[in-house]
C-alpha cells in the first residue's frame, strides 16, 4: 500500500488557522504548535492546519507540512483579520472540502459552516475573563466552542474545576491535559545577597494589565529601600502604555526597572540572567512560564493562585498577592540563604522535567482516539 493510500486511510485532524493569526508569540499558540508538532511524528493520524498567512514564530514549515506565509504585519484589527481570512479561503478552498474525523479549534468558535467534521475538540485554558471581566464578545464564543463541542481539553484541574462551575459542563466531557515544557540548559547561578554594587535581576514575564497584578510589583520595589539596593527588576512583555510610564515615574523607580521587549529570543537569554521569576498574578490557569523558568534554573516566588499551587507544588516559595511585605519579606529572607536558593532551583528544574510535549501529545492522542472510536467518556 503506497503512502498516500494509507493517508487517506488514517483518520483526519484539522486545526483551524485562527490563534496563529493572532498572535506572534504567547503560551496558547507555543501550546498548539507543539501539539501539532509533535502529532505530525506520530503516524496515526493526517493532520492539516487551516492556515496560509500567519503572523506566529512558533510556526515554520516543518510544523504545518504545508506551504505558508509569514506576514509582517500585526492581523489584530478587523479589516487585516478578515483579508487574512479571504487569502486563507481562496488558498485552502480545496482542502476545507474533505471530511474530518476531528476539527480542534485553537481559538474560540470557528463558525458551523466550516466544519465537515465528526467530532469537534476546544481547548480551554482559564476562566479569567469570567472571573475579572471584561465580558465581551469573545465569551460568548466560548460559550459556543463549549455548547459544540464532543469533548473539552482543560490544562489544569483548576480549569476544569472553573469550567464546571461557571458553565454547568459535566465531568465526563472534560479530560485534563497539562502543558509540557521544552528543554532547556540548566544555568547554575549564584544566589548569594552582597553589598557588591552587582544586583540580583528579577523577571516579570508577558501582560501586565488587570489580574496580572503588575502594579502589585512596583508598590512593592518602592516600599523597600533594601530590595532596590539588592535588585533589578527586568520586564519582558509588551510596551509600556502611558500609564505605567508615569506610574515608574511618579514611584521613582526608572533606575530599577529595565524594560527588555517581548521576543521569544530574549525571553530564553532573560532567563539564564535572571535569579528568579516573579508571578504576582491573582488568577493563572496553569502557570507555563513559570515551569519555562524552572527549566533555566530561576528561582519562581509566586502569588499561588488559581492552578499555581497545583502546579508548581512545593517548588514555588509563595506570598501573598496583596501584601508588599509578604513579596518583599520572601526575596530577602530566602536570597539570604543561598543553600536555600539552591535547593528551590534543582527542585524547580526537576518539576519542570516532569511536563513534556510527548505527554501532552500522547495524552490529546488519546481523546482523539477514543471520539473516533465512538467511545464514552
Amino acid at each position: 500500500m503506497c503512502l498516500k493510500e494509507l493517508d487517506i486511510l488514517m483518520p483526519k485532524i484539522r486545526f483551524t488557522g485562527d490563534i496563529f493569526r493572532k498572535q506572534k508569540y504567547g503560551g496558547v499558540s507555543k501550546y498548539f504548535s507543539r501539539l501539532i508538532s509533535g502529532l505530525r511524528e506520530n503516524p496515526e493520524f493526517s493532520i492539516f492546519v487551516d492556515v496560509f498567512v500567519h503572523i506566529n514564530r512558533h510556526l515554520d514549515k516543518n510544523t504545518l507540512n504545508q506551504p505558508n506565509l509569514v506576514s509582517p504585519f500585526s492581523l489584530d484589527t478587523p479589516l487585516i483579520s478578515r483579508l487574512s481570512r479571504e487569502v486563507d479561503n481562496l488558498f485552502l478552498r480545496n482542502n476545507r472540502k474533505e471530511n474530518f474525523d476531528i476539527l480542534h479549534e485553537t481559538f474560540f468558535y470557528a463558525g458551523v459552516v466550516q466544519n465537515n467534521s465528526e467530532q469537534r475538540v476546544v481547548t480551554i485554558y482559564d476562566t479569567i475573563r469570567e472571573i475579572f471581566g471584561p465580558h465581551t464578545g469573545q465569551l460568548e464564543k466560548k460559550a459556543k466552542s463549549i455548547d459544540l463541542s464532543d469533548h473539552i481539553i482543560c490544562i489544569s484541574e483548576t480549569t476544569k474545576g472553573d469550567l464546571i462551575k461557571f458553565y454547568g459542563t459535566p465531568s465526563q466531557k472534560i479530560s485534563v491535559i497539562p502543558l509540557g515544557v521544552d528543554k532547556a540548559p540548566f544555568v547554575n547561578k549564584s544566589f548569594k545577597i552582597t553589598k557588591s554594587k552587582e544586583k540580583h535581576q528579577l523577571l516579570f514575564l508577558g501582560q501586565r494589565d488587570g489580574y496580572k497584578n503588575f502594579s502589585f510589583l512596583l508598590e512593592t520595589f518602592q516600599s523597600s529601600s533594601e530590595l532596590q539596593e539588592h535588585f533589578n527588576l527586568v520586564v519582558v512583555g509588551p510596551r509600556y502604555s502611558e500609564r505605567e510610564l508615569m506610574e515608574i515615574q511618579d514611584r521613582g523607580l526608572e533606575q530599577h526597572i529595565t524594560y527588555r521587549g517581548s521576543e521569544e529570543h530574549s525571553l530564553q537569554k532573560e532567563f539564564r540572567s535572571s535569579s528568579a521569576l516573579l508571578v504576582p498574578s491573582l488568577y493563572e490557569g496553569f502557570g507555563l512560564a513559570a515551569l519555562e523558568a524552572m527549566m533555566s534554573g530561576c528561582v519562581v516566588f509566586s502569588s499561588g493562585t488559581g492552578a499555581q499551587r497545583e502546579v508548581l507544588r512545593d517548588s514555588s516559595i509563595y506570598f501573598d498577592p496583596l501584601n508588599p511585605d509578604s513579596l518583599s519579606s520572601r526575596l530577602l529572607e530566602t536570597f539570604g540563604s543561598p543553600g536555600k536558593m539552591v535547593e528551590m532551583a534543582y527542585r524547580g528544574r526537576l518539576l519542570a522535567e516532569e511536563f513534556s510535549w510527548n505527554k501532552t501529545v500522547s495524552a490529546t492522542c488519546d481523546v482523539y482516539n477514543k471520539l473516533i472510536q465512538g467511545g464514552n467518556y
